[in-house]
């Protein structure tokens, strides 16, 4: 990502976005949401906002046996 011409052409403003693209001296590895799962349900689970709604889900009262049973079933439905 670092060896594409458009950064020696184009950058950010000056004092912003300095750490992106990640350099090889932030000893970083890039993450991405849902990185476990094969990208075609990962891209789901992120679009969907999984993981938000099972946040916002716990903090409406529901205990996290309720949560995690209403994910496994979200989760279900991506792979059909």
């Amino acid at each position: 990502m670092l060896n594409f011409k458009i950064w020696e052409e184009v950058e950010p403003p000056k004092g912003t976005v300095f750490n992106y693209p990640i350099r090889p001296f932030h000893n970083a590895t890039a993450h991405i949401a849902a990185m476990p799962a094969p990208p075609e349900i990962a891209v789901q689970i992120y679009n969907r906002g999984t993981m938000p709604t099972m946040l916002a889900k716990l903090k409406s009262g529901q205990s996290i046996d309720q949560v995690l049973s209403w994910a496994s079933d979200e989760l279900e439905g991506f792979t059909r």
